[in-house]
């Protein structure tokens, strides 16, 4: 039996859906009509390498949006939730710490991406999250569709009408209907999408297809998305795929789908000249090389590289290695050996201090499959974050947010999870009488 402070608390609870909706009934038109916009823009746009050429920063893309959302907190009077307000003050003081070591005030900025993409998810609720999937996946639809077009233009031997340089200074060709900063054998394009390389375009439509699975939407869109995400030639997409179809409900009508589908791409390929190029763009990659290593794997040196300096400089795991690691990449690599895009990362470079919310996100993806087999697909996706590492980007800041939402949506939303999730209020955070 529960005292009576319980039983304020639980009245309490059942009486907040009420309260919600009579307050906030004007501010659905924010969470309906307004976020799911600023959330596709944050997550799927803002870090094309267009805004770069003409100047625009990623602090613009920032200040726009929290522009827009502060000015409907002040019109519909929405509230900072608590969880939001103890994670940046958890982010500002640990970053502050490392501030202090180095004397650099820019690390208490650091996380400001991250602080952003938080800041909105907390106003989300599953209808605008919804709303975000289904544009997001309109718009990769058609991005994909536009690459693929692209691809067959460059297998044509059309040449690329111009090139800009990308952010990292890396050139970047228009082939009419995509960008693509890689060729193969001087013919062939990895196409890029709207982005700066083919393999940001397969992570967003890899984290765009986790979304739809832990939401369970259409999965035959999903796996439109999701094959035709295969024109990159990225390896990191195969390896997510994978994992997303052994996600799948796999029942009559699904494996009859899935067998008729693996068929037809089979008789494509092998009646093409693209079987050659695929086998030699992405499945070559996979072979052992005469050291034993896999052909594609340019990570395990560099994340040895990495455990190497963590070791050998104690305050590295802290507060990272340097602060241009942080703040100056090429001036980093001229100094330290090649430390790049793997799970180490973040740490040599940042410091845990910092890269904390980072292994915290992917400790939570890569367990989420105890939760049911569905979760693979976020599995998935963290195996995606050990490829292409932390959360603190503009974009891969939202896309963690969101797949952080949608579990925990999925999650709670089962009623054996409920029945826990009560199980624990009445026993743990609620005292009992003597």
């Amino acid at each position: 039996m529960i005292n009576e402070k319980s039983n304020s608390i639980m009245n309490r609870n059942y009486r907040l859906p009420q309260r919600v909706l009579l307050t906030g009934r004007v501010a659905l038109r924010f969470q309906r009509d307004v976020l799911p916009w600023l959330l596709f823009f944050m997550g799927f746009v803002a870090m094309t390498p267009i805004l770069h050429a003409i100047g625009w920063r990623g602090v613009y893309s920032v200040a726009f949006v929290l522009a827009i959302t502060l000015g409907f907190m002040y019109i519909e009077r929405l509230e900072l939730h608590p969880w939001f307000i103890y994670l940046t003050l958890s982010i500002v003081c640990l970053s502050s710490i490392s501030a202090v070591y180095w004397q650099d005030p820019r690390y208490i900025a650091s996380s400001v991406f991250l602080i952003v993409a938080t800041f909105l998810i907390q106003f989300a609720d599953t209808a605008s999250v919804e709303r975000t999937i289904s544009i997001a996946s309109k718009f990769m639809l058609l991005v994909l569709i536009l690459s693929c077009f692209g691809f067959l233009l460059s297998l044509f031997g059309v040449p690329p009408l111009t090139s800009f340089p990308n952010p990292d200074g890396r050139p970047n060709f228009v082939f009419y209907t995509t960008f693509s900063n890689s060729y193969i054998g001087g013919l062939v394009i990895r196409p890029a999408g709207i982005y700066d390389e083919p393999g940001a375009l397969s992570l967003y439509v890899c984290a765009i297809a986790c979304l739809r699975q832990l939401l369970n939407r259409d999965n035959r869109l999903t796996w439109i998305l999701l094959v035709l995400g295969f024109v990159t030639f990225s390896l990191a997409h195969l390896i997510y795929v994978v994992a997303h179809l052994f996600s799948e409900r796999l029942d009559r009508t699904n494996r009859r789908r899935l067998i008729l589908g693996t068929l037809l791409i089979v008789v494509v390929l092998l009646s093409t000249n693209l079987s050659a190029i695929f086998d030699q763009a992405l499945f070559m990659r996979l072979q052992l090389s005469e050291t034993g290593t896999v052909e594609g794997d340019n990570r395990s040196w560099r994340m040895i590289n990495a455990y190497e300096l963590s070791r050998d400089e104690p305050h590295v795991a802290l507060f990272g290695a340097d602060p241009v690691c942080r703040f100056d990449y090429d001036e980093c690599k001229r100094i330290f050996p090649p430390m790049g895009e793997n799970p180490l990362s973040p740490l040599v470079f940042n410091g845990f201090l910092l890269s904390w919310p980072y292994y915290l996100s992917l400790l939570f993806f890569l367990s989420s499959p105890v939760f049911g087999k569905k979760y693979l697909a976020s599995f998935g996706f963290g195996l995606l974050l050990l490829q292409r590492p932390g959360i603190e980007g503009i974009t891969k800041s939202v896309l963690a947010s969101i797949v952080v939402f949608a579990v925990v949506s999925e999650i709670f939303r089962s009623s054996s999870h409920r029945i826990i999730l009560r199980y624990l209020l009445k026993n743990v955070f609620v005292e009992r009488k003597e």
